[in-house]
């Protein structure tokens, strides 16, 4: 076997379409966390009115919005996403967290798929990260 066999053959080899899948995923979760960070921050009526119905006030969504924002910004980036993934988990941590102590707990699932998503999609444009992956599951 030559250098390149084992190269292409090695766990950490990406396809270009896995790296491609896994930058338009991020990209994908990238907007919908923004546009729920942003919202937060500005506090929106739609989010004064989720905040009311779990015992938020103004300045704790406005924290949390902030918390988001950051975390969203360190997890795009190719040099922080390991960190912006592991803050995202947390965040999403406490959205379930949130819904079960409010009564919503039917609500977990979204929190939950979102955060399958961002590792899968770190594994998917990250190579490195892949390997780490699958020893950590496999």
């Amino acid at each position: 076997m030559n250098e390149t066999e084992t190269t292409t053959s090695s766990p950490a080899a990406s396809s270009p379409a896995a790296r491609w899948t896994g930058w338009i995923l991020s990209g994908l979760i990238t907007a919908f966390l923004l546009f729920d960070a942003i919202g937060k921050i500005l506090y929106t009526a739609t989010n004064a009115a989720a905040a009311g119905k779990m015992g938020y006030s103004k300045a704790e969504i406005i924290g949390i919005g902030i918390a988001l924002l950051t975390s969203t910004i360190l997890y795009i980036l190719p040099r922080t996403a390991f960190w912006g993934v592991a803050l995202l988990t947390a965040y999403l941590g406490g959205a379930v967290d949130a819904m079960v102590h409010s009564g919503l707990a039917g609500g977990i699932g979204f929190p939950v798929a979102v955060g399958i998503l961002v590792w899968i999609s770190l594994g998917l444009r990250d190579p490195r990260r892949r390997v780490w992956l699958q020893n950590l599951f496999c």
